[in-house]
């Protein structure tokens, strides 16, 4: 892989595309409004503070590893811990593009540019939302890949400590788990909930200590996870409905409860289709997700062929499943 990498960064097209991420850096700078600087910010808090994590910032829903993580990057100013987040956030999403070409077709001609850049190019926008404001997406993607891409390679117990690196950062990964569940990849599955253990337990205990560290776990689950199980109408800060939120949750309350017409507007002004209620929508919207993952479990088959064209597809879907089942999927969160 490491070989591929390197011919495509030889290829003219990787020089302009350097030069667009190095204007992307610059003005990362010189932004005041970047979500790094809030995880710099709670991680610092951590370390050296007795702060209550998710009472004191309802709008962050990590877990606490994930600010293990950023904590590396606190003995550095802002700026500079910033622009180190963003060029890591570019180096990874050139590594994810790598792995997901080499899932889809083993040989990689990097002569054909359009098959490597085009993918860049489409997610554009998004990709550059995600590095300017120092979003964590590009390394759960690359996480998440990561274990696809070995997995792929018949490397189960590595696919699966990476994957749950990838849920110890970020919840929403935990989907893949299900996904490998119902394959019935069972040493996957084995690696994957030993991999939680150490990195949701062990490692979190040697930044905070194991008592703070429980008490941000089961503060965690209270507070981020139960809410979603519930299937409350409220869930922290971290959820609303406007229309960057691109959550399946999110479109049914913007278009068909009075949210439409009384904050969102637009075609809502002229005409209005609102018949639900906030927690009638909640319970459309937990059907329809029911739904989609039927179908979706229906399409897949209960059996893991790794070379079959059809694994790709799932793949691909089991990434759109967890933007529309998450109750947040915002622009800068694809």
């Amino acid at each position: 892989m490491i070989s591929d990498l390197k011919s495509i960064i030889r290829q003219r097209s990787s020089l302009y595309f350097g030069i667009y991420f190095l204007f992307l850096l610059i003005y990362a700078l010189t932004r005041r409004t970047v979500d790094f600087y809030p995880f710099l910010g709670i991680a610092k808090e951590i370390l050296f503070y007795n702060i209550d994590l998710y009472r004191d910032h309802p709008a962050f829903s990590y877990p606490p590893f994930f600010f293990c993580i950023v904590a590396f990057f606190t003995p550095f100013t802002p700026k500079l811990a910033l622009l180190l987040w963003n060029i890591l956030s570019i180096a990874l999403l050139a590594a994810s593009s790598v792995m997901i070409l080499k899932i889809i077709k083993e040989r990689i001609d990097p002569k054909k540019w359009i098959n490597v850049f085009l993918p860049f190019l489409l997610a554009i926008f998004i990709i550059s939302d995600n590095i300017y404001l120092g979003q964590s997406n590009p390394m759960i993607f690359f996480l998440c890949t990561s274990s696809l891409y070995l997995f792929i390679k018949k490397k189960s117990v590595l696919s699966g400590l990476v994957l749950s690196v990838a849920i110890s950062a970020k919840i929403t990964p935990f989907l893949f788990l299900v996904y490998f569940i119902y394959k019935r990849e069972y040493k996957l599955v084995v690696a994957t909930f030993l991999g939680l253990i150490l990195f949701t337990l062990i490692v979190p205990c040697a930044f905070f200590g194991i008592s703070r560290n429980i008490f941000f776990l089961k503060d965690f689950f209270r507070q981020v996870i139960m809410p979603f199980i519930s299937n409350d109408v409220a869930i922290r800060e971290t959820v609303y409905y406007t229309n960057t939120n691109q959550s399946l949750d999110a479109f049914i309350v913007r278009h068909f409860t009075d949210f439409g017409k009384n904050a969102y507007g637009c075609f809502h002004k002229i005409i209005d289709p609102s018949f639900l209620s906030l927690s009638e929508a909640k319970k459309y919207s937990t059907f329809v997700k029911v739904i989609l993952l039927v179908v979706s479990a229906l399409a897949f088959g209960g059996s893991l062929n790794r070379k079959t064209q059809l694994l790709k597809f799932e793949f691909a879907t089991m990434f759109l499943l967890i933007l529309f089942i998450s109750p947040t999927s915002h622009l800068n969160h694809y």
